[in-house]
């Protein structure tokens, strides 16, 4: 009978997955980090696999997650807190060249618009002056942005969003 030669495989121990680094940051409606409350914060990677799902201290958390290098990489962001509106951002890309930056605004559950007066809007901010006014009078844009304030809360807040961006 004629020899044969075994074939041995090899295999190859591996690290696991490579860790990468996300900051997930909270705010409150004016933009400031949150303090002294603590928030369920849960992460889902791409495939919706629960990463992290606890409660963490406001405003700022490190979190360190595996690295795939594939669709698993785009994660989703949620937080929850106590009176709140829950707030979420999706997809947050993992990567192997920058940190992963997650800011969510948190904002309470009966929260109300503020708006600045025109005299105010005015003298702060002429871009969105100029798009309240829209060529008419100083009278006229009083009058608009009185309307928008009083009667129009979300559309003030939309066109606001939109100038700021």
């Amino acid at each position: 009978m004629p020899k044969t030669k075994s074939k041995q495989a090899t295999v190859r121990a591996t690290n696991g997955p490579t860790q990468v680094t996300m900051v997930v940051t909270l705010y409150d409606g004016t933009r400031q980090p949150i303090q002294g409350k603590d928030f369920l914060v849960r992460i889902f990677d791409g495939f919706q696999n629960k990463l992290f799902d606890d409660y963490r201290a406001a405003p700022t958390t490190l979190f360190c997650l595996p690295y795939r290098d594939n669709l698993q990489d785009n994660c989703t962001v949620l937080s929850s807190g106590d009176e709140c509106v829950d707030a979420g951002f999706t997809p947050v890309k993992l990567s192997l060249k920058a940190v992963a930056m997650v800011d969510l605004m948190v904002l309470e559950d009966k929260a109300d618009f503020k708006f600045l007066t025109w005299d105010a809007v005015k003298a702060t901010d002429s871009i969105v002056a100029n798009v309240i006014s829209v060529g008419g009078s100083d009278a006229e844009a009083q009058r608009h942005s009185d309307d928008l304030r009083q009667n129009k809360q979300a559309a003030l807040a939309s066109l606001l969003d939109l100038a700021s961006a």
